[in-house]
C-alpha cells in the first residue's frame, strides 16, 4: 500500500473494505474529533499525536467511523474552510512540547462520498526528541488502540532514545557484478554479489559496530570482501 501521505480517497475506501483493524501504528477518528468550538478536542489532539510520537509513530485517519476498532465507513467530512490543514498543524505545533518535528497531513477532498468536503490523514513519526508532553502538562503513549499515560521510568527511557546510536543494516544484490573469471557450470548457479550498507539514525555516534552474516554450507564465498571467517566456515 501507498506511504499515507500519499492517500486518496480511494485507499481509504480499501482500508474499510479491506477491514484493517486500528492498531499500534493506526487510529480512526470521526469528524468531531476535530471541532473548534469544543476546547477538549484539541486536548485530544495533542495527546493523540504526542503519544504516537513517544511510541512507534503511525497515522491518524480523521474523518472515519470506527465501530469496535474496525473502520466501517467514511464521515460526512470537513468543511475546508472551516478546519484547514494549516488550522490542523497549528493546533499540534502549539500545544505538544518539545515540537514533532517530520509531522505530515495530507488532506484528502471527497471527490465520491461529499463532494466539497475533506478528511485529514497525519503520519506522526517515531520521534527521536521524545518525550513530547500533551497540553494536560501529561506524557503519553500508544497503548494497543489508546493513548495511555506514561510511567515515570517510561518517560525517562524514552528520554534516552536519541542518546544511544540507532543502527540499522541493509542488503542489496547484484548478479554478474564481480571481478573474476567464472566458467558455466550446471551445478551452480552465477556469482552473486552482496552489498551491505549501515546508517545510523540517531544524533548519537557509534563508535564501534558487529555484523555477523550466516551462510547456509551449499553456497560457496569466493570473496569475503573483508569480512573474516570463522572456523565453522561462517562469514561474518
Amino acid at each position: 500500500m501507498k506511504d499515507a501521505w500519499d492517500w486518496e480517497e480511494e485507499d481509504i475506501e480499501l482500508l474499510i473494505q479491506n477491514g484493517v483493524q486500528e492498531s499500534l501504528t493506526l487510529d480512526y477518528k470521526r469528524c468531531e474529533s476535530l471541532d473548534k468550538r469544543n476546547p477538549n478536542r484539541k486536548k485530544d489532539l495533542s495527546k493523540d499525536v504526542s503519544a504516537f510520537a513517544n511510541s512507534a509513530g503511525g497515522v491518524i485517519v480523521y474523518g472515519v467511523i470506527e465501530t469496535n476498532y474496525l473502520p466501517t465507513g467514511i464521515d460526512s467530512g470537513y468543511d475546508p474552510k472551516d478546519i484547514t490543514r494549516e488550522w490542523l498543524e497549528q493546533v499540534i505545533n502549539s500545544t505538544i512540547q518539545r515540537r514533532i518535528d517530520d509531522i505530515r497531513i495530507k488532506q484528502i477532498e471527497l471527490k465520491k462520498s461529499n463532494s466539497g468536503h475533506v478528511i485529514y490523514v497525519v503520519s506522526i513519526p517515531q520521534s527521536k526528541r521524545a518525550p513530547h508532553m500533551a497540553e494536560d502538562h501529561i506524557f503519553y503513549k500508544r497503548l494497543n488502540y489508546q493513548s495511555m499515560p506514561m510511567e515515570e521510568y517510561e518517560v525517562r527511557d524514552i528520554g534516552n532514545r536519541a542518546d544511544a546510536p540507532d543502527l540499522s543494516l541493509q542488503f542489496s544484490f547484484e548478479s554478474n557484478v564481480i571481478d573474476i573469471e567464472f566458467e558455466e557450470d550446471k551445478e551452480f548457479s552465477k556469482p552473486i554479489t552482496l552489498y551491505t550498507a549501515i546508517t545510523n539514525e540517531s544524533i548519537a555516534p557509534a563508535m564501534y559496530y558487529i555484523v555477523r552474516l550466516f551462510f547456509d554450507k551449499q553456497l560457496t564465498i569466493i570473496n569475503s570482501g573483508g569480512f573474516s571467517s570463522t572456523q565453522s566456515k561462517l562469514y561474518r
